[in-house]
């Protein structure tokens, strides 16, 4: 029994482990730029929205809600 025991054992250290897949990265909700300031905070972005084409320094627009991806703002 400790013999199967320990085969067992070898047989799973010699397997490796999965391999975790590179997560998304961050962007900003308004322009869709991942090097935007604004991806941390809709305010601080400087660019065009994606969908109205606002400018970034018009706050009355604060880009798409990811709640619902497909409404545009």
């Amino acid at each position: 029994r400790a013999l199967m025991k320990r085969k067992v054992d070898k047989t799973l250290q010699l397997s490796a482990p999965p391999a975790k897949r590179p997560r998304h990265g961050r962007t900003c909700r308004k322009c869709a730029i991942n090097a935007c300031p604004g991806k941390g905070n809709v305010n601080y972005c400087v660019n065009s929205c994606r969908d109205c084409g606002k400018p970034g320094k018009d706050k009355s627009c604060i880009g798409r809600n990811m709640k619902f991806p497909t409404l545009t703002c």
